[in-house]
């Protein structure tokens, strides 16, 4: 595996994927394949088509770049030449594939159909938005971002909603997330509430006809919890974090929502040198968690599953020489597929 995925390092920094396939078999394909630097992408699929995005300073200024898996991968391309950009988050549903991304002046987005993306729009509400999250139900966008240390989101059915403030910090609050599942609306994301010490917790709101107040799911004492990742399944709620607790090497923590209880926080990678910015989803009742970590002066890809209440020894996916960081997953019933950035030192 690991001489397949040296063939193929063309860049300094990459956008790559990794399919974890039935029967244990592993594909690892250069999705971006270029000479720039290529960084923070985002993935989904529907029906064993694969889509991902990412921000590309190919041509010199960073724009969110596109390709999909048909059989073959495509030539990767912009989604918007007129609106530059950089963060992007894509979400799916049966008629249209939608990316929002931010941009000098705030949040934009576009929708993909019938192999045209239309024309970049600006979310009203959004100036000086930052880091979008975004998720789709019967074509209706749910989007969320960051302005002024604050978590915001807005809704599009027939137009865009008045942007409803959910966080409500005394510092600051960032790396929100967002999903749905049927009329309920479910945010997560990180707050700060100390700066000497640092002490940062993950908060947590609903909406269902109304949104709930936030609450603190993390609680650790004294530690600094951030970069939340959340996946819903028949109305119970799972999530995942990173969290150096007691000073410690940061881990990766999961706690679960159900009948109106937060389960206590679990570490479920148990590493030595720390680990980092998971991400998460959940199929056919199966949690998939990936996040990156620290190995022998090297960041690696680990994954770990959660079938029948009992997680998976984390296993290394990219297991390269190089930094591999920064992981989004997504599953459909068969595979789960993995994107991450690659930072590669040589071209061989």
């Amino acid at each position: 595996m690991k001489n397949l995925f040296n063939s193929i390092l063309l860049s300094l920094i990459f956008c790559t994927c990794i399919f974890v396939k039935p029967a244990n078999t592993q594909n690892v394909i250069n999705i971006s394949n270029n000479e720039s630097s290529s960084e923070n992408p985002d993935i989904e699929v529907l029906q064993q088509n694969i889509y991902v995005v990412w921000e590309d300073n190919t041509t010199g200024t960073f724009l969110i770049y596109f390709s999909e898996f048909d059989e073959n991968w495509s030539t990767p391309a912009p989604v918007s030449t007129a609106v530059s950009g950089e963060n992007p988050r894509i979400a799916i549903d049966t008629d249209n594939i939608t990316v929002v991304w931010q941009a000098a002046d705030g949040i934009y987005y576009s929708q993909y159909n019938n192999d045209i993306w239309s024309e970049a729009s600006f979310i009203p509400g959004s100036t000086g938005g930052t880091f979008p999250d975004i998720s789709v139900k019967d074509n209706k966008l749910y989007v969320v971002w960051n302005k002024e240390n604050e978590i915001y989101f807005c809704k599009y059915d027939t137009d865009w909603t008045e942007p409803v403030k959910i966080s409500d910090s005394s510092y600051d609050a960032a790396n929100q997330k967002i999903v749905t599942e049927d009329d309920k609306i479910y945010i997560i994301w990180e707050e700060t509430g100390s700066y000497d010490p640092l002490v940062c917790e993950i908060y947590y709101a609903q909406f269902d006809g109304v949104w709930s107040a936030p609450v603190n799911i993390s609680n650790f004492e004294n530690s600094d919890s951030g970069r939340p990742s959340i996946g819903v399944q028949n109305n119970i709620n799972h999530v995942v974090w990173d969290d150096d607790v007691y000073s410690t090497a940061a881990e990766i923590y999961y706690s679960s929502y159900d009948d109106d209880i937060w389960t206590e926080p679990l570490n479920i990678s148990n590493s030595d040198g720390g680990s980092l910015s998971p991400s998460l989803f959940v199929k056919n009742n199966i949690i998939h968690v990936v996040w990156y970590e620290y190995i022998s002066d090297d960041f690696e890809i680990m994954y770990s599953n959660n079938i029948n209440n009992s997680w998976s020894e984390p296993v290394n996916i990219s297991n390269t020489p190089d930094w591999s960081w920064f992981p989004q997953i997504t599953a459909d019933e068969d595979s789960v597929y993995i994107v991450w950035t690659e930072n590669s030192l040589t071209n061989t």
